[in-house]
């Protein structure tokens, strides 16, 4: 039997590449720990350097906690700065609206999470685990019913490119130039 409330938590490496600057930042999202033994919440610990291959010399090191802050330090200097701070950033926040002239389709992420948004903005966490189990189980019967028929997923607004990273395709850029 466990005890406490239930939480999400941000787990594993992300990779951020600049292709103006050609300098990579190296996030990891680090578990709490066994049962939530050991550990702090929401701890993330990364570092940014330049992207050539054989550059693996760190310039700057990210750290903190994504829920409270993260620091930048310089490692050349020492200098260390506020990167981001989530009080702030949370007291501004705004639930982002796109624009359209046009009522968004039934596939926008607006659309289909739209229940779980509204339920987590309520602070209903049972009725955003209702709903988001809903959108999974919805997205598994579409899947086995276009099995079923022969298709295949293929999205409409990103392409996989070489090396295995996603572009945005011609069709979602022009999509945006017209929504603006």
């Amino acid at each position: 039997l466990f005890f406490g409330s239930r939480g999400a938590e941000w787990v594993g490496k992300v990779v951020v590449w600049c292709k103006k600057t050609e300098l990579v930042c190296e996030l990891d999202f680090l578990p709490l720990g066994f049962l939530g033994i050991w550990g702090q919440w929401h701890r993330v610990t990364g570092h940014v350097r330049h992207h050539k291959k054989d550059s693996e010399a760190h310039l700057l090191r990210v750290e903190g906690h994504w829920d409270q802050q993260l620091t930048l330090t310089d490692l050349d200097s020492g200098n260390t700065q506020l990167l981001y701070d989530f009080e702030e950033a949370a007291a501004t926040a705004a639930t982002p609206r796109i624009p359209s002239a046009k009522a968004p389709l039934p596939t926008d992420s607006s659309v289909v999470w739209g229940k779980v948004t509204a339920a987590l903005l309520a602070g209903d966490v049972r009725t955003a685990n209702v709903e988001k189990q809903t959108v999974e189980q919805g997205q598994r019967d579409l899947r086995v019913k276009e099995k079923a028929i022969g298709e295949e997923f293929a999205p409409k607004w990103f392409s996989k490119a070489k090396g295995g990273t996603w572009e945005v395709t011609p069709a979602a850029r022009a999509f945006q130039r017209d929504q603006m």
